[in-house]
């Protein structure tokens, strides 16, 4: 075998392909995964309503920002879970500002008296993340939606 013949042989192509395929798949997954933040801004006196923050993404994300030193309102339909969540982010943050209020998001009363409530009882509101989402079947909210035709 030829030197020549190693630089335009089937190993050559096909190893070629193989390696852009595999960078290329390697770009994708970096780019579907998302954005990370690297911020290490602090957030002392600054207010942040997250609403379903008892589980998950919510959850995380509002130890992060109580880890900041953010003001941290937890505003979620399960009290009991949110204030299990509230607990376990005070202890792991050091961060003792950390509230919980009663809100569900299908209830536009609650959403009316969550938000007379927060007015009354916070000075300002300087960041708001709706995380919380929709539950189906529409079981255990105060209001089913309607059908329509």
């Amino acid at each position: 075998m030829k030197l020549e013949d190693l630089s335009t042989g089937p190993l050559a192509k096909y190893g070629a392909a193989g390696a852009v395929t595999a960078i290329s798949l390697l770009l994708l997954r970096r780019w579907i995964a998302g954005g990370v933040c690297r911020s290490k801004a602090r957030l002392e006196g600054k207010t942040v309503l997250i609403t379903g923050a008892n589980t998950g993404i919510g959850k995380e994300t509002a130890r992060d920002l109580a880890g900041r030193g953010a003001r941290v309102v937890i505003a979620c339909r399960d009290l009991a879970k949110a204030e299990q969540a509230a607990a376990e982010i005070r202890s792991t943050t050091g961060n003792g500002n950390v509230a919980v209020r009663w809100l569900d998001l299908a209830s536009l009363s609650s959403v009316r008296q969550f938000s007379r409530e927060f007015n009354e009882r916070e000075e300002r509101l300087d960041i708001l993340i709706n995380n919380a989402g929709i539950r189906c079947p529409w079981q255990g909210t105060a209001h089913p939606p309607r059908k329509v035709y």
